[in-house]
This record gives C-alpha cells, sequence and structure tokens, in this order.
C-alpha cells in the first residue's frame, strides 16, 4: 500500500483520538453520553473499514470518482450533530487528502469546495444565523475554517502531484534500465557471435551458436537455421534448430512450404502476416508467429534462412528486435560466406594438385605410353612369320591398352571433379592466363554469349578439347600467338582456336601414324557429345580447330568432319 495511503488512514485515526480527548475534557459541546458512544463508535468502524479494505475502496473510488461524496457526507454529518465547535474538525481534512492522493490537485480543491461548503450549511443547521455571528464576533473564524479546507487541499494535495510525477519519473527510469540492459545483453550476445565468426571458420559451430544464442540470451522460444542448395532448387537443408532438435527434420518435411518459397523469390524477410492460412508451415510449428530472415552472401545470392518462432509464449517481433535479428542473420550470412570459401580455398588447393597431376599425366606419361603402343604395333607386323611371339606381344598390346583405358579414365576423373563445379568460361581464362605465364606465347581471348547450365562432363571435355588444341600449338605448331573464340548460344557452344604456327596436314598425320594422338583425342572428345570438329591448317600458315559441341538436346551443327585445306 503506498506510503501517502497509509498516512491518510493515520491521519483518521489520529484525528478521532483528538476527538475523544477533547470529549473527555469536556472542551466540546454537550451531549448526551449514548450519543457519544454511538457517534465515537460509529467512526471507529468507519476508520477500521479504511484501514483494513483500503485497495478496494481505491479501487472503487478510481472507477467511480463521485462515490467520494459519501466520505464528505459523513464528515459534514459529525460536524452537524456537534456544530461548529465539533471535535471532529480535524477529522474532516481526510477526505481532501484521500481526494488529493487519488486525483492529485484538481481532485484536492474539489473535495475541499464541498467540504467548506458542507462547513458553512451546519451553522444554520444548527440554529445559528449569520448575524448573530457577526455580532458574536465569530463570522471571520468561521470563513477563515471554511478556507482551511482549500489551503489543506494545496499543501497535502501539491505533495501526491509531485510524487504522482516522481513515480512516473521512476517507472520511467526503471523502465529505461531494464531496456538498457536487455540492449546491453542483445548486443554482448551479437558481440559474441562477431567474435565467433572472427576466431572461427568452422561453419557449424558458428551456425549453432547463432541458434542457441538466440534462444538463450533473447529468450525466443524457437529457432532453426538452414543452408540453400542452388543446385537442388533451391531446396533448404535444415542444419540447427533449438530448442526442439525435431524442427529440422519437421521443417524438411513441409520443404513446398509457400511460406519459404515467397521468401527465396523476393529474398526479403517474412513475419507473420505474410503467412497463408492454408500454408503448411503452421502445421510444423503450430503458431503463425514467425519471423524469417534469408542469409544473403557478398554475391546477393541467398546461403540460406534464419527463422524465429514463438512455439509456446505470444513473444512478438517488434521494430527493435527487428533490426537486432538482422544483424544476427547478416552475421549468419558472413559466417556462411566465409565458411565456403575457406572450404572452397582449401579444395581448390587438393583440386589444384590434381589438375597438375591429371595434366603431368596427360602431357607425358600418355603421350609416352602411346609412343610404346605404336611401337608394339610395328613389334607385331614384324612378328608375324613367328606366331608365339606374335601371340605374346598381341596379349601384351591388350593389357597395354586396357591400363591405357584405366590411366585416362582417372585422369579424366581428376578434371572432372575439379571443373565441373565451375563456369566454362572461368576456366577458360585461368587456361589463357597460364599459358601467357609458363610460355613465350600470347594468347588473345574473346567470350561471347551466356553461358547455360552444362553437365560437369561436357564442361570437362570442352576445356580438354580447347587446352589439347592450345597444347598442340604450343609443341608442334610453334606458334607465337593464340587467338580463342568462345561463343555460347542457347543450346550449344561454338570454340575456336587459331594459332600463327607453322601449320600441317591433318590426314597426313592421322594416316602416316606420325604423332596424331592429340587430334584423336580432340575428334572423340567431340564426337561422344555429338558435336563436330573441324580442322583447317597449311603449312606455314598456322591451324584453325572448329568444335561446336550441343549442350542439351538435339546438336546444332553437322556430321562430324576432319578436313584439311
Amino acid at each position: 500500500m503506498p506510503s501517502f495511503l497509509i498516512f491518510v488512514n493515520s491521519f483518521r485515526w489520529i484525528t478521532w483520538l483528538l476527538a475523544v480527548v477533547l470529549t473527555i475534557l469536556e472542551v466540546t459541546p454537550e451531549f448526551s453520553l449514548t450519543g457519544v458512544l454511538v457517534l465515537f463508535g460509529l467512526v471507529f468502524i468507519y476508520n477500521l473499514v479504511f484501514t483494513f479494505f483500503p485497495r478496494q475502496i481505491e479501487k472503487q473510488l478510481r472507477r467511480l470518482p463521485p462515490l467520494i461524496l459519501l466520505d464528505v457526507a459523513f464528515c459534514t454529518f459529525l460536524l452537524g450533530v456537534y456544530g461548529w465547535r465539533s471535535p471532529f474538525f480535524l477529522y474532516t481534512f481526510a477526505p481532501i487528502l484521500l481526494g488529493g492522493y487519488l486525483w492529485q490537485l484538481k481532485g484536492g480543491f474539489i473535495v475541499a469546495f464541498f467540504m467548506g461548503a458542507g462547513y458553512l450549511l451546519v451553522q444554520p443547521i444548527n440554529g445559528y444565523q449569520w448575524f448573530e455571528l457577526k455580532q458574536l464576533g465569530l463570522l471571520d473564524s468561521h470563513i477563515s475554517h471554511s478556507f482551511d479546507y482549500f489551503l489543506i487541499a494545496t499543501f497535502f494535495s501539491y505533495p501526491t502531484l509531485l510524487l504522482s510525477r516522481l513515480n512516473k519519473i521512476n517507472k520511467g527510469l526503471f523502465e529505461t534500465r531494464s531496456q538498457l540492459e536487455t540492449s546491453k545483453r542483445k548486443l554482448e550476445t551479437l558481440q559474441e557471435v562477431t567474435g565467433a565468426i572472427q576466431a572461427s571458420l568452422e561453419l557449424d559451430k558458428i551456425l549453432k551458436k547463432i541458434v542457441v544464442s538466440l534462444v538463450k540470451y533473447l529468450e525466443y522460444d524457437g529457432a532453426a537455421i538452414g543452408l540453400v542448395d542452388e543446385g537442388a532448387g533451391n531446396k533448404i537443408d535444415w542444419l540447427f534448430s533449438e530448442p526442439d532438435a525435431n524442427l529440422c527434420f519437421d521443417l524438411e518435411r513441409n520443404a513446398e512450404s509457400l511460406f519459404f518459397s515467397e521468401l527465396l523469390k523476393t529474398k526479403k524477410p517474412l513475419t507473420r502476416i505474410d503467412i497463408e492460412p492454408d500454408d503448411k508451415i503452421f502445421k510444423v510449428t503450430k503458431t503463425k508467429n514467425l519471423t524469417a530472415f534469408p542469409l544473403i552472401g557478398q554475391d546477393q545470392n541467398i546461403l540460406g534462412v534464419l527463422l524465429i518462432c514463438s512455439l509456446k509464449s505470444n513473444k512478438i517481433v517488434n521494430v527493435s528486435n527487428f533490426e537486432l535479428l538482422r544483424s544476427f542473420a547478416q552475421q549468419a550470412a558472413i559466417a556462411i560466406d566465409n565458411g565456403q570459401r575457406y572450404s572452397h580455398s582449401r579444395e581448390d588447393g587438393v583440386f589444384g594438385e590434381r589438375l597438375r597431376i591429371a595434366s603431368e599425366m596427360h602431357d607425358n606419361i600418355i603421350q609416352n605410353l602411346y609412343g610404346i603402343k605404336l611401337f608394339l604395333d610395328a613389334c607385331i607386323k614384324d612378328a608375324s612369320k613367328t606366331p608365339e611371339l606374335a601371340k605374346r606381344l598381341a596379349m601384351m598390346r591388350k593389357v597395354f591398352i586396357d591400363t591405357l583405358k584405366d590411366l585416362r579414365f582417372i585422369i579424366d576423373g581428376l578434371y572432372e571433379e575439379r571443373l565441373g563445379r565451375r563456369k566454362l568460361k572461368h576456366l577458360i581464362k585461368e587456361l589463357a592466363f597460364s599459358v601467357e605465364k609458363t610460355s613465350q606465347v600470347k594468347v588473345d581471348l574473346s567470350i561471347s554469349g551466356e553461358e547455360m547450365k552444362m553437365s560437369a562432363k561436357i564442361k570437362k571435355d570442352i576445356y580438354l578439347i580447347i587446352r589439347e588444341a592450345i597444347s598442340n600449338a604450343q609443341k608442334h605448331a610453334q606458334a607465337g600467338r593464340i587467338q580463342i573464340d568462345i561463343k555460347f548460344s542457347t543450346n550449344a557452344i561454338e570454340a575456336r582456336v587459331i594459332d600463327d604456327g607453322i601449320g600441317f596436314c591433318p590426314i597426313a598425320v592421322k594416316s602416316n601414324g606420325r604423332g596424331g594422338l592429340g587430334l584423336k583425342t580432340i575428334e572423340s572428345r567431340t564426337t561422344i557429345h555429338q558435336g563436330n570438329v573441324v580442322i583447317n591448317s597449311h603449312k606455314g600458315e598456322g591451324t584453325e580447330v572448329i568444335i561446336m559441341m550441343p549442350i542439351n538436346g538435339k546438336p546444332e551443327v553437322k556430321e562430324t568432319t576432319l578436313e584439311s585445306v
């Protein structure tokens, strides 16, 4: 109970005791003993009611303020019973104190007006006329007493006004302090997550820490985070959820939710107002009180999704929390971006080494083995008169060919794993840069059109065909400049490799068995994809290799030909 309300009730008891003392001292108008006992007993009971039910009385008075007039009427009654020398004169200040407590200065003055009016009306009721009071020299005393009520209203109601304002200020300070503590806790949590991202590149630990922090420190009922797999039609792979680990499983079972489809489409945060009534997400979370943030990477692609939900409570994401959660989403995106870049960088190191091994195996071992094969063919031809030797050489040739196939399969696997996840134009740019860096050959590169999605095998074979053409121009044509033209169309790729080397006759090289492995490799890799290769070359005038390779569906080129101009 407020201290001022205790003061009001204490004032009633003190002034009641004062009335008792004045009555015992016989300084009040005479009154029968029975009447005194009844009157003082009535005030005693009245005080008990205020003492034991202060909250209930306060509630009713705030709900219906005119009820204060009952207290005014009771005090006026105490004045009327005794007259103007009533021992309860000071007691009648109690309604003014109560009015000031409930409605501050305004309430105190209103109650004072009614009590002052009641005091002035008591005199005629008790048989005193105003002119008689004037003759007795008591008129100024009565008028002063009526104004005493306003003085009490001033001195006691104004402090209640100040006290009320002070309470509001204290309440505001308390709320501000609470908000500051909450903000401090939120910022500390965000700082901790940011520090974890900077200190570690282990993506799983960071993402789990973000989800745990949202539930543990920011007091949300549930949170989940997942990565978007663009290769699987933007499927969300839910990784972590708190506090219910099964939420990830339930979310994946309802992957066709329109809520998440809209999120991935618009790349903007969504809230409960964006959920359709029949959306399956509602069956999973059992609530529409959801907020989801897309995790946007540096390339403006969606890396993942952060979901916050209130499964049990009605805690709603307000404006300030929304911005904080947006910061968490940004930190999660940074963590995913850094983690993936680190993973790709590490993979690039491994795949780069594989590419180097594959390149050396292709350039050296395969070439040497192919030379051995030609030597075996010549031995078999010379050993035709010795059937047993020819048979053994033939068996050796078969084993050799099988080994060559296995080795080529391994080389293709190394290339395909390295090249399959990158764009072809980036691979060709790296190849051109590498050739210029490691040789004296000048490479001019031209790429036009938009690269369409293609399989890793087609990408690998196109890359190796261009690489083989460049290798031939370097090693055999003694070229000083190589022109590479790549043109992407809807369903096909056209690649031209032109050099300024010494030139050659492709058919002659192929028929005479002198080398020709590179040309056969180019032709076989093109034919397997229903593509065409055209080789134009003059001795002393350089070579032009033209490759037409379909990506999807039927090829946009003619039958495969191999010609020399």
